[in-house]
Parts: structure tokens; C-alpha cells; sequence
């Protein structure tokens, strides 16, 4: 029986963290970016990225809604059908489990991808070998949100000329949800400022 399949982003979704990321410009130029800037970061030739930083998770907090999200996914379908997809390399794996560990937060299977192009990948394997009837994202990035729905597209494409019915693709951004958030608290005190 086809199960949903639940993908939740570490950085800026469950947790916001210190970790950054230097960028040596080709005229050696150093730029640190928290994950937030490197997510719009776009690379330009002669650049250099080090990821080291993401070695580790120095400090932050968890972002409670989402792991509210990720908690209620697996007391409803088990840990078998949720994931962490980090874009961080596979040595943070660790760190990461021991952060959210830390912070009373369960911790499903961590994937590793070392870069946001391999959750692509990742993603279009576990609908080959998986039995999925939806996938839920949850990322901080819209880019990322965009790749793997392609993904999804593909996916249903191919299998349903096959006669497969196909996947439904469910996607939550973080950073709008945020921002919706955020604009909600604000106008409510604003009422209650002029009441």
C-alpha cells in the first residue's frame, strides 16, 4: 500500500543555526554567508565554496513549527516515511542528529547530499524504489522547492504512461510560512494597540 513520503530541510526549516559558508571571490575576496544569503547566492565563475562551517552545528534554535510538522508526521506514519534532506555534507550528519537529539526533537533517517543538487537525486531514487502516493517538502528555498517538484513531474510522467496514477506533490516554504507569521503577529498587535 503506497505510503506518503515526508522531506524536511535542516537548515532555516527545522532549525536556525550559525553555520556559514565562505565564498573566495576570483580576485580573493572572502564573503561569509549565513545559510539564509546562501540560499539566494548565486555562483559566479573563479569562485570558491567552503563548506566547512557546515561541519558542525554551532549553536541556534529549532524552528518549533516545523518540527511540530515533522513530529505529527511521524506519530502518524513512522519514521520509515520521514527524512531530513541536508544540503550539508555527510561528515554534519552527526552533528546535526546530536543538535536536534539535544533540543528533544526525534530524528529520523538524516540524508546528506553535500549540495542542493544532490537532493534531486536522492529524491528521484526513492520514488523508483520507494511506494509513494505524495511527497511533502519542507525547505526554506524556493529553488529547491521548484527542483524537486520537476522531479515529481518527471517521475509521474514516465510512470504514467505506464499506468501508474502518479504522485501528488505537496510542498511547505518555511521562509513564507515565516513571513505570514510574522505579518499575523504584527497586525494583531497592532489591533490590540489601537483597542
Amino acid at each position: 500500500m503506497p505510503s506518503p513520503l515526508y522531506i524536511f530541510d535542516f537548515d532555516d526549516t527545522l532549525a536556525l543555526t550559525d553555520s556559514t559558508v565562505l565564498v573566495t571571490k576570483a580576485d580573493g575576496t572572502e564573503i561569509e554567508l549565513n545559510s539564509r544569503e546562501f540560499a539566494k547566492y548565486r555562483e559566479e565563475p573563479g569562485d570558491e565554496l567552503d563548506f566547512s562551517g557546515f561541519m558542525s552545528v554551532p549553536g541556534g534554535s529549532i524552528i518549533q513549527g516545523t518540527v511540530d510538522s515533522m513530529e505529527a508526521a511521524i506519530s502518524s506514519h513512522g519514521m520509515r516515511s520521514v527524512y531530513i534532506v541536508t544540503a550539508r555534507s555527510l561528515p554534519s550528519k552527526e552533528s546535526v542528529r546530536k543538535f536536534l537529539a539535544d533540543n528533544g526533537v526525534s530524528v529520523p533517517k538524516i540524508v546528506a547530499t553535500a549540495g542542493s543538487a544532490g537532493k534531486a537525486e536522492w529524491l528521484r531514487s526513492m520514488l523508483i524504489t520507494g511506494d509513494y502516493d505524495s511527497v511533502h517538502v519542507f525547505e526554506d528555498c524556493t529553488k529547491n522547492i521548484d527542483m524537486l517538484s520537476a522531479i515529481v513531474e518527471e517521475f509521474n510522467d514516465e510512470f504514467q504512461a505506464l499506468g501508474y496514477s502518479g504522485v501528488d506533490y505537496i510542498p511547505t516554504c518555511i521562509v513564507e510560512s515565516a513571513v505570514r507569521g510574522f505579518v499575523r503577529k504584527l497586525l494583531m498587535e497592532t489591533l490590540s494597540a489601537n483597542c
